[in-house]
């Protein structure tokens, strides 16, 4: 009796490592499923290979690409920038630094009149250092003079006061370690675009509230714009943009 006991007991506890393995083994493929899926975000660079594909096909060019991460993907500014011609290249959760490796096929290769390059707040994190986001766009502004396309430099739009779902590097709530670090960067675009003679929308001036902030009524969440922020993007990217390629002309 007491032998089929210990059998008994040793069949359970087997059943229950058993169990506890397949668990563990869900647990890892699904953290290699993950890691899988961001390494393709920050490394695939033909997220828009058939968009691309279709623009070459009809012999057409944009007249402006729209660069950016998860903003710039939410964003759909077609047929309200009045004749612009427009392709939207946004990829959420990039920085500037993965947009180079796409510019390529997402920009040059479509020969656009203008290139629009849009950082997002993600970027500016504490804790994060964003030269490497600086050399990304100056690197970026020089390929497409070299081919014969006007960068547009936008500024960054600002986060919520109150967001609690933007963090630093210690974990804890920072809005406005993000926003203090945007506000150099905003600051630097601004004079590279005078000093360069390249074009500027100023989304943060467009969209900031008294304090710096992202102001409620105009975000979907801690750093998205909602219906009305796109509507203030869209104002702010057709003001700039209509009459700098007019200058330009064709």
């Amino acid at each position: 009796m007491i032998g089929r006991l210990l059998i008994l007991v040793l069949l359970v506890a087997l059943a229950a490592v058993a169990w506890k393995a397949r668990g563990y083994r869900q647990s890892a493929l699904s953290a290699m499923n993950k890691v899988e899926v961001i390494s393709e975000r920050f490394t695939k660079s033909d997220f828009f290979e058939a968009e691309n594909r279709q623009w070459l096909e009809r012999g057409e060019r944009p007249d402006v690409v729209f660069m950016g991460a998860s903003i710039t993907k939410r964003w759909n500014p077609e047929g309200k920038l009045g004749d612009l011609k427009v392709a939207q290249r946004g990829v959420g959760g990039q920085w500037p630094s993965h947009y180079l490796l796409r510019f390529a096929s997402d920009v040059l290769d479509l020969k656009p009149r203008a290139v629009v390059i849009k950082a997002c707040a993600i970027t500016f994190r504490p804790g994060v250092d964003d030269k490497g986001t600086r050399r990304a766009l100056l690197d970026m502004c020089a390929q497409a003079e070299a081919a014969g396309v006007k960068p547009v430099l936008a500024t960054c739009v600002p986060v919520r006061e109150d967001g609690n779902a933007v963090y630093g590097s210690d974990g804890k709530k920072q809005p406005s370690g993000i926003n203090d670090r945007l506000l150099p960067y905003n600051e630097w675009l601004r004079q590279l675009a005078a000093e360069h003679g390249w074009g500027l929308i100023d989304f943060y001036k467009a969209m900031a509230d008294e304090k710096g902030f992202l102001p409620a009524d105009l975000a979907e969440d801690d750093i998205h714009p909602n219906a009305k922020g796109y509507e203030a993007m869209t104002a702010a990217a057709r003001a700039a943009l209509e009459p700098l390629l007019a200058a330009s002309g064709s």
